[in-house]
């Protein structure tokens, strides 16, 4: 599966203008983390998926995490879903947060919210530990998932 070219350029866009702001050596901070990402599995270790079905995984193939410098995009290609957020690496952890859109007048933070969690997030801002991160595989996990995937 292939990022859409609109999603590419605009990925694209953000990089080039943060290398125009600073240089090479400071956009890509982390080099096993900053690259694209396909979410393999949803892995719940309570049984129970967001909503609150029975469920003790789920196998994606639509879903992929874009990690540069203090941004995450997270696309969801099934339910033609895209968002960038503000990533935190805090070096065991990262948090990825989404909650600057809550601040924006009429924006549907509970529709955000439904497609965040089809792509593994339980909430608008959430702190992953780092289970592994090597160059072909990436594992996050917190209380309510883990997170396992390949390098794109």
């Amino acid at each position: 599966m292939m990022f859409s070219v609109k999603k590419i350029v605009r990925f694209s866009v953000l990089l080039v203008l943060a290398v125009s702001l600073n240089s090479c050596e400071k956009i890509f901070t982390n080099p096993k983390l900053d690259n694209f990402w396909k979410l393999d599995r949803i892995v719940y270790p309570s049984g129970y998926d967001f909503m609150g079905n029975a469920c003790t995984e789920v196998r994606t193939d639509s879903i992929f995490y874009g990690f540069a410098r203090d941004l995450v995009e997270v696309e969801n290609h099934r339910i033609k879903f895209g968002s960038i957020g503000v990533m935190t690496d805090y070096g065991d952890s990262l948090k990825l947060d989404f909650s600057m859109y809550a601040q924006v007048q009429d924006f549907d933070v509970p529709k955000l919210l439904l497609a965040l969690q089809s792509c593994g997030l339980g909430s608008l801002s959430s702190t992953y530990r780092i289970v592994r991160m090597d160059k072909r595989s990436l594992v996050l996990e917190d209380s309510k998932s883990r997170l396992e995937f390949v390098r794109w």
